[in-house]
């Protein structure tokens, strides 16, 4: 039995990733999968992690295991748990540890770990991954004429199965989170002061440039060229968004 909280993941050894608070990217060799307050998630060894971002509000833990049953355990999905109660619950078993109380400490983990896998969500890993490709296409081909459709074929999926599963994984469908790439970067683009309205409409995805203004003024209540006046000089526009 081994259930330890760790600096940095090691290739060595199963984790239990943490997350108490605010949001998480977990980069791995293929792929990289964002992790919000309250989920928890088990990452094998030798999984190819490449590194962990986060903002500076991020509270995160990450805890190595190994264990009779550990199998069940890595075939978890993304599981949802109230942050404080995880937090709590992590603290007691460090203290009984600390303690050198041994058998004490195997029971709270396997407690632990058993009150986690009974909040097992419904989706399975393989889904979940999915999901994060297809967040990662969006991101690298949001400028493109991209449409729900083709997005489903690129997947082999229906669309319909897509847009409630993406939805599921981000509280907004597929097509919400391509206007949203849209409109982050036409506000970047606007705020350099440097390209025409219509061609920023271009850059980030639309033809036409009436329909772009229209959107762009639905999303944040402003006009283009009013957002551009406004934006000017501001630092928050300085760093290209990702």
């Amino acid at each position: 039995m081994y259930f330890e909280k760790k600096k940095k993941w090691t290739p060595n050894d199963h984790h239990l990733l943490f997350v108490f608070r605010g949001s998480i990217i977990v980069q791995f060799a293929t792929h990289s999968i964002q992790f919000k307050e309250g989920e928890c998630y088990a990452i094998e060894k030798e999984s190819q992690l490449k590194e962990i971002r986060h903002d500076g509000g991020a509270d995160y833990a990450l805890y190595a295991f190994q264990f009779v049953g550990e199998e069940d355990v890595l075939n978890w999905p993304i599981i949802r748990y109230t942050p404080d109660k995880l937090r709590s619950a992590l603290r007691q078993i460090e203290a009984t540890y600390a303690k050198g109380q041994p058998l004490l400490f195997q029971k709270e983990v396997f407690d632990f770990i058993y009150l986690i896998h009974q909040q097992k969500d419904r989706r399975s890993r393989q889904c979940i991954h999915q999901m994060e490709h297809i967040r990662e296409f969006i991101d690298q081909n949001f400028a493109d004429a991209l449409t729900l459709q083709q997005m489903a074929d690129h997947f082999y999926m229906s669309p319909n199965h897509l847009n409630e599963l993406f939805k599921e994984r981000y509280g907004m469908t597929a097509m919400a989170y391509v206007t949203e790439r849209r409109i982050t970067m036409a506000k970047f683009l606007l705020a350099r002061n440097v390209y025409r309205v219509r061609d920023i409409s271009h850059k980030v995805g639309y033809d036409d440039e009436f329909y772009f203004s229209r959107k762009f003024k639905h999303e944040t209540g402003m006009t283009p060229t009013q957002f551009a006046r406004k934006a000017k000089h501001d630092p928050q526009y300085d760093v290209l968004p990702m």
